[in-house]
């Protein structure tokens, strides 16, 4: 007979995996749904942590085109994108800000997620705080040298601090 923490960690897991497979398919709803089930049964579950904020991720992004998609309707395109920018990032920040929190959470869980570190580097580039997401990608960098997806992002992250530098 298995003990009750055994099956609360099995039961974990496998709505974890559920919620990954969710969001793989895009049906963000349930993916959270399972990811926040997994969340109850073990709170320390970086990976349904990991989960439930791409699923936040998701759901800012998706606002974040619906906001741009309203904004330009209205106005004819007749906005600067500076200015459709600031109603965008209004709207979605507060998604962003708990996507970080979650991942900064799943970090605390297991230091060496790299789930949650390339997520916070992506979700801290979208709160235009490059300093952080360059602090993310350059852990990540150490815990998985010549990786692809890590080195374009901090090319990325590179050339954005030179634009910044050569056009203010």
């Amino acid at each position: 007979m298995r003990s009750s923490a055994s099956v609360t960690t099995l039961y974990s897991t496998s709505a974890t995996t559920l919620s990954f497979l969710y969001i793989l398919e895009g049906d963000i709803e349930k993916a959270e749904e399972s990811a926040n089930e997994a969340i109850r049964n073990d709170r320390y579950n970086a990976r349904a942590l990991v989960n439930k904020g791409i699923c936040l991720l998701r759901k800012g992004e998706e606002e974040e085109e619906d906001e741009f998609r309203k904004a330009m309707k209205e106005n004819g395109g007749g906005k600067s994108e500076e200015e459709e920018g600031g109603v965008v990032d209004k709207m979605s920040t507060k998604y962003f800000e708990k996507t970080k929190e979650l991942f900064l959470e799943s970090i605390g869980v297991e230091a060496d997620c790299v789930e949650a570190i390339f997520n916070l580097g992506i979700v801290n580039m979208k709160l235009g705080n490059l300093v952080g997401s360059r602090q993310a990608f350059d852990k990540l960098n150490t815990i998985l040298p010549s990786q692809p997806e890590v080195l374009l992002n901090l090319a990325y992250l590179h050339q954005q601090v030179l634009n910044l530098l050569f056009l203010s």
